[in-house]
């Protein structure tokens, strides 16, 4: 995707998170969020603007696996690595036990 789609592309995904009544977290049929979807891209602009919208970096999908652990798994080291430190923000803002 090129500079320009992929602007756009952020553009979108920031009004969709501001909407009244948004739910970041929405599972598709799959159980992967929006989050997932763009970790698995490697896309970090839109992972970077649904964590900073809300959305849980801790979530797992059906096989278990977290944003960061997609993200791993296809070799987005940039998004793994950022995934990771804002996973660990969320669980200290949430108090949830590291």
């Amino acid at each position: 995707m090129g500079p320009s789609r992929l602007s756009k592309a952020t553009g979108h995904a920031a009004a969709l998170i501001r909407a009244p009544g948004a739910d970041v977290d929405l599972r598709g049929v799959s159980g992967s969020t929006a989050l997932m979807a763009a970790a698995f891209r490697g896309n970090e602009e839109i992972v970077e603007a649904l964590v900073e919208g809300g959305a849980d970096p801790t979530r797992k999908n059906r096989e278990k696996e977290t944003a960061q652990q997609i993200a791993q798994r296809k070799e987005h080291w940039a998004v793994a690595k950022y995934l990771k430190i804002e996973g660990l923000n969320w669980l200290k803002e949430h108090d949830k036990d590291l």
